[in-house]
């Protein structure tokens, strides 16, 4: 799901920056720039959907494990992986503060970049602007700009609940 989000993002950045915002082309599904928001809402609720159940089923798992010793193993093997959501993966079980809900992301874990350049690519994709000859050219309603926002905002949390969700069962 991520690698899918991912992809369509630079696809639509790329596209407003080369095809003076007219569509991008996913397999054979041809979707205009001025709707690209509508499909990055969907993917949204899709991630947060995945998220929720993740998190629950992470936790399940954990609940079978015979010892914690298993449990660091499968968080190893989930950071060694390919994807960039989770490759090189610092643990975030410990909050800021004791008891709190703020988990630090360490900027030498690889996974902080992607997740913030993500993000941007998230809000850039979703504003209706597109490049041309004479520059950055603007042509869409203000109303996009908190749409964007809120699809940010969802999408850290939703990543952020099963990242932390890992973190702390795998962790501990």
């Amino acid at each position: 799901m991520l690698t899918i989000g991912s992809l369509f993002l630079v696809a639509v950045v790329v596209a407003r920056l080369l095809s003076g915002g007219k569509s991008v082309q996913v397999a054979q599904i041809t979707i205009p720039l001025d709707r690209a928001w509508s499909v990055l809402c969907v993917l949204t609720a899709i991630h947060l959907f995945l998220a929720v159940f993740l998190g629950r089923g992470i936790e399940e798992y954990c609940c079978m494990l015979p010892s914690g010793l298993r449990a660091g193993w499968v968080f190893d093997e989930v950071s060694a992986s390919g994807n960039g959501f989770v490759h090189g993966l610092v643990s975030r079980a410990s909050p800021r503060r004791p008891g709190g809900h703020n988990h630090r992301m360490s900027w030498s874990d690889p996974s902080t970049w992607v997740s913030y350049f993500s993000a941007l690519m998230a809000f850039a994709a979703m504003l209706p602007w597109w490049w041309t000859e004479h520059g950055l050219t603007w042509n869409g309603s203000l109303w996009l700009i908190p749409v964007a926002l809120l699809v940010v905002v969802t999408n850290w949390w939703a990543g952020g609940h099963w990242i932390i969700a890992l973190s702390e069962q795998l962790t501990q």
